[in-house]
């Protein structure tokens, strides 16, 4: 799931063709908000694992506590979504 900060960057992100490559592989976009990072849309559910490139990690603030989210600079995130990755180990968020 994307989540754009501004309006603005998603007409950007949509002229460079970036949120068409991010549907392509399996990205859903959601409208500019701040509703991500609190679990609005797709809370996350008990032991659920979860990379974001949110600021804050609390336990429970997207969902279930025993849910584990990390944090990853927006390219880390992108990285790994377009590589498809299934599960986060510290394996496959460095391989090339």
């Amino acid at each position: 799931m994307s989540l754009p900060g501004l309006r603005k960057q998603c007409s950007g992100r949509i002229r460079e063709g970036i949120i068409s490559t991010l549907l392509e592989a399996g990205c859903l976009i959601c409208a500019p908000s701040c509703s991500m990072c609190p679990g609005f849309y797709t809370p996350l559910a008990k032991n659920e694992v979860c990379i974001a490139s949110s600021t804050t990690n609390v336990p429970g603030r997207m969902g279930e506590e025993s849910a584990q989210v990390y944090l990853g600079s927006p390219a880390t995130v992108c990285r790994l979504r377009a590589r498809k990755v299934k599960s986060l180990t510290p394996a496959n968020i460095f391989k090339e």
